[in-house]
């Protein structure tokens, strides 16, 4: 297996690069060091192993979470587990939509868990930048910004649950209170709403949903990634 440890990779303003790392390979980013690919910066406070077979890729089609998007996202194909340290998300102008620049937070997607997190990351409007430090370990595979209030995901013991993901046809929602349902497909096109606490995806062919669940009583809203089989 090759072992590369990373002290400098890529410049900061060469963020449009992918990386991927392949089966004989892994990458060690040094506590001292930075790793940027596609304007997402990863900072350790310890060193860090990214796994092999791992693809770091950007892509400018928005996660869906209603009204508002940023057309800028980092998908992994293994989760970065364990992390702690300062991560650092850059953006471009354009890529901003639907709300205002001083209300955008650092959003994280955890597969595994099937849950949404969001930060309220330090602002540089200058720099075009959010950053954030992570002191208590996070594990996530995909990478965005959204805008505060459009995620209210910050406890990952939250009692909601959705089930069975992926799924062939149904997914269920166990969740103790009233509850609207949005449905998206990858494009952030509306495919459903409801109210029930079942949602049946059997008419829909085999892709990646995402599921907007908010809580009637008090207007929290929560996203779920779902994946038709």
């Amino acid at each position: 297996m090759t072992l590369i440890s990373i002290f400098v990779f890529f410049s900061f303003f060469s963020f449009s690069q992918d990386l991927y790392i392949g089966s004989d390979s892994s990458i060690t980013i040094l506590s001292d060091a930075t790793l940027y690919v596609n304007g997402l910066g990863l900072e350790p406070d310890a060193d860090y192993t990214i796994n092999p077979n791992t693809n770091i890729k950007r892509s400018s089609m928005p996660v869906a979470k209603g009204d508002v998007v940023v057309r800028r996202r980092i998908d992994l194909t293994s989760c970065l587990e364990g992390y702690t340290g300062t991560l650092l998300f850059k953006y471009e102008d354009e890529e901003i939509e639907g709300g205002s620049e001083e209300d955008l937070q650092l959003e994280l997607y955890n597969t595994k868990d099937a849950l949404w997190a969001h930060y309220n990351a330090t602002l540089n409007t200058y720099e075009n930048t959010l950053t954030y430090n992570f002191a208590s370990v996070v594990n996530f595979d995909t990478v965005t910004l959204g805008y505060k209030g459009t995620i209210e995901i910050e406890n990952p013991n939250l009692s909601i649950k959705v089930y069975p993901n992926p799924t062939i046809d149904k997914v269920f929602i166990k969740y103790n209170y009233p509850i609207n349902t949005i449905l998206y497909n990858a494009l952030g096109q509306l495919i459903a709403k409801g109210n029930r606490h079942e949602i049946d995806l059997s008419a829909y062919q085999s892709a990646t949903y995402f599921l907007i669940i908010e809580d009637t009583s008090n207007q929290n809203t929560y996203s779920f990634k779902i994946f038709k089989d």
